[in-house]
């Protein structure tokens, strides 16, 4: 996880996963051409573009 906000007590409201997170992560889904995927909440579209590929 990154950090990207955080409120006057430092804790964190908003964070993105790094790149080798969401690789893995998407490597661990065991996603295969033809499957429908739903990204919800990502806020980017890394995941999105990567299983493009």
């Amino acid at each position: 996880m990154v950090r990207t906000r955080s409120d006057e007590t430092r804790r964190t409201t908003s964070s993105i996963s790094a790149p080798w997170l969401q690789a893995r992560m998407l490597h661990q889904a065991r996603i295969e051409q033809g499957m429908r995927v739903l990204e919800v909440g990502s806020g980017c579209c890394q995941p999105s573009c990567s299983t493009a590929l």
